[in-house]
């Protein structure tokens, strides 16, 4: 992952992705953006009505008409500013789920499209757990950036054009200085959270991550009787949690404090002046009134600000995180050129093939060539690099040397998705998706392209109408991520008839016999070996083996 940026670049860039592809986004968000604008400015003059009401009502109260018309904007000025303030948060929701939405789904857009070996090191927990607050952290930099700092910014203006026009220099300069300062202090303490967020965000993102994979293995938890182990390893990630948020809190808590603190020492300093602040030395009651409401609100807003500047380094750090994925290219897979294929008498060459494994050599100077329509055998002992080499053919994963052609094209990451276009593939590690039985054999594909008929025709060759699972037949059953109720060999057959049902004249399978019983092993393979023209399986069941048309021996 890159290197975290706390600068806004990160924001920048996250924001042209929006505006890119949330097309509703740029007039939405300068409508909200005005509005709440406009609810400061009507906000901000509140205080100068009062203090007109209050000098018509003590300088003559036989005219009253002056006295209830500044009553009337007073009432009216506050009553729309409340208004507003109430339903402004249904626009900028409308427009902050889209935001959520759009980086979302650029960010997994990326992952999803990520090199198989990026990929294949990736934590789920922790990439979920980091597009989450990535996606939450670009919405609240929003709000915090131009629907409240920028709003307080613009009570500040209106209110400091009020109080000049109504005190004398000398007052306005002491509050602008004090303003200044306070502000300053806001923006030290902000910066200074910085690093406790970071930290904060590491621990979070590392228990997300085990959470998730621990819920990977609750079946070997059970069978290893892992639950004190489980339990001990839990209670650190959560203490480092705990430790993080109480550290930030405390130190953040205590500078804000003292934050207001000193707030409320100018709040007390100039509203007690504002007696003296008149140019004239001849201040009214209502200029009273207007100039203690101002420096009262205005001393808020910096509370307000304070706060917001904090959570906003806060999300920064968040949005930071996540701004590594979303600065990583996204493969257009579609753009992909179709291949050049020649005719030639093999599917793949391999030609002096080294590939290796955790910075181990497992496969070396290998040169073979998988014949067309022939069943061919990868065998060979644990780590011998079967899988390795299944990923290499698929351009999956790159040798470290030497040249993998298929059907005399050169293999390379780049055009992987176009070599699966003409290979399915069962892999070993079998996975069920959420949801029905029709859906997770025709994953990948248009379902509406495939007949139940001819979907049913796969589930009887693979068996399911004489399993526990009869009720597996029908394409509507429901299944969970988990595939709970699924043997391991049920699992497999569904690997294998999501591969059957890409109807490829070329199939590759990773052990896929290994969870099957001898009977439904034979009758697979051999209605495989006789309507797939070129059949590839790596296999280290002997059976297996005496069916091929040869075998490759790796090791």
């Amino acid at each position: 992952m890159e290197k975290r940026v706390n600068s806004f670049s990160s924001y920048i860039y996250a924001f042209g992705v929006v505006k890119a592809s949330y097309k509703a986004f740029l007039p939405g968000f300068i409508f909200v953006s005005l509005l709440f604008g406009l609810v400061s400015v009507v906000g901000a003059i509140v205080p100068w009505f009062l203090k007109e009401a209050t000098n018509a009502f003590t300088a003559d109260r036989t005219d009253t008409n002056v006295f209830y018309l500044f009553v009337a904007g007073y009432a009216l000025c506050w009553t729309v500013a409340e208004v507003l303030k109430n339903i402004k948060g249904v626009f900028s929701g409308r427009i902050l789920a889209g935001c959520d939405s759009t980086i979302t789904k650029a960010m997994l857009a990326r992952v999803i499209t990520l090199p198989y070996s990026e990929q294949a090191q990736l934590n789920a927990g922790k990439v979920a757990s980091i597009i989450t607050r990535a996606s939450g952290a670009f919405t609240t930099i929003t709000v915090y950036v131009f629907w409240t700092l920028f709003p307080i910014m613009i009570e500040f203006v209106v209110a400091l054009i009020a109080l000049g026009k109504s005190t004398n220099s000398l007052f306005l300069i002491s509050f602008l200085i004090s303003i200044v300062i306070l502000s300053a202090l806001s923006i030290l303490i902000a910066i200074q959270s910085r690093v406790l967020y970071a930290n904060l965000y590491k621990s979070m993102t590392d228990r997300d991550g085990y959470i998730v994979e621990r819920l990977h293995l609750l079946y070997d938890l059970r069978l290893n009787n892992a639950y004190e182990k489980e339990s001990g390893i839990i209670e650190h990630h959560l203490d480092q949690v705990i430790q993080a948020i109480r550290g930030s809190n405390l130190q953040i808590g205590i500078k804000l404090g003292l934050m207001a603190l000193a707030t409320g020492v100018v709040l007390a300093i100039f509203t007690a002046l504002s007696v003296f602040a008149d140019k004239d030395q001849g201040i009214t009651a209502g200029d009273f009134v207007m100039i203690a409401g101002y420096v009262g609100m205005l001393t808020l807003q910096l509370r307000i600000l304070a706060g917001a500047l904090i959570d906003l380094e806060k999300q920064k750090v968040a949005l930071a995180d996540g701004i590594a994925y979303l600065k990583k290219p996204i493969s257009e897979i579609q753009a992909i050129e179709p291949l050049t294929l020649q005719n030639t008498d093999y599917v793949f060459e391999l030609n002096d093939v080294c590939i290796e494994k955790g910075g181990k050599q497992i496969i070396q100077h290998l040169s073979y060539r998988f014949m067309n329509d022939k069943f061919t055998v990868i065998k060979g002992a644990s780590g011998r690099g079967k899988t390795s080499l299944m990923n290499a053919m698929l351009g999956l994963e790159q040798p470290v040397s030497g040249q993998i052609l298929f059907y005399g094209h050169p293999v390379s990451t780049n055009i992987s998705p176009r070599i699966i276009d003409y290979v399915a593939v069962a892999p070993q590690s079998a996975q069920v998706i959420s949801g029905s039985l029709r859906e997770n054999l025709c994953y990948g594909i248009e379902q509406e392209a495939l007949p139940d008929m001819f979907l049913t025709d796969i589930l009887e060759l693979l068996n399911f109408t004489e399993t526990s699972l009869a009720r597996l037949i029908n394409l509507d059953t429901w299944f969970d991520a988990r595939g709970e109720g699924l043997s391991g060999g049920e699992r497999q057959r569904i690997a294998i008839g999501r591969a059957l049902a890409r109807q490829k004249k070329i199939m590759i399978l990773d052990e896929p016999t290994a969870s099957l019983d001898l009977e439904n092993a034979k009758r697979i393979i051999t209605y495989l070996r006789s309507h797939i023209p070129t059949l590839i399986v790596i296999s280290h069941d002997a059976g297996v083996q005496g069916m091929a048309d040869e075998i490759l021996e790796l090791g």
